[in-house]
């Protein structure tokens, strides 16, 4: 007697339970469903009349499964505001609707970007990084980025950069009280 094969284990996703863990959950519900082969559900339509009903079957079945892993990664406060969808396609959009900001909010990224703050006892290259990604995600030049960045950074980091960069020709970036080619 042949035996079929174990499927892995699914790895867990986090219940989503609001906007700010929507990217997070978005993406790892995504590969969940890519991994179990369920994600077509979500952007193919049922086969129409013509087709096989096996075919009908398995996109019925691969919908039901999608749609219940879905769901059964929302929290129990949000559950009832989406279970009432039919269809995982249906749920997964009412979704995107309330919590996908891409395009909703076009200056969300660069309020973001403008109102950081750094942090005193934290890590500086992430804050960088963090901040790094808020600029390249509100459309900012490089050129633009690093003034803005620059200005945001804690005077003392400033000094220390100025003090450990090499002499640059020409007008200082840093301004008259810290380039070492100013007079």
């Amino acid at each position: 007697m042949m035996s079929s094969p174990t499927p892995a284990p699914l790895l867990p996703v986090a219940p989503l339970d609001g906007g700010g863990g929507y990217l997070r959950w978005k993406e790892s519900v995504l590969l969940r469903l890519r991994t179990l082969d369920l994600a077509y559900v979500l952007s193919e339509h049922q086969p129409e009349d013509g087709r096989s009903d096996s075919a009908k079957k398995k996109w019925a079945r691969d919908d039901e499964l999608c749609r219940g892993h879905i769901l059964a990664t929302l929290s129990d406060r949000l559950l009832p505001d989406y279970a009432h969808h039919a269809t995982a396609a249906a749920a997964w959009r009412a979704l995107a609707r309330t919590y996908d900001m891409d395009g909703k909010l076009p200056n969300l990224p660069l309020d973001r970007f403008f109102a950081y703050r750094f942090v005193d006892g934290e890590p500086v290259l992430e804050q960088l990084a963090h901040l790094e990604a808020m600029g390249v995600a509100g459309k900012l030049d490089d050129r633009t980025m690093y003034g803005l960045v620059h200005q945001k950074l804690p005077p003392a980091l400033v000094k220390a950069i100025a003090l450990a960069s090499p002499p640059v020709p020409g007008p200082s970036i840093h301004g008259p009280h810290l380039g070492h080619g100013s007079t």
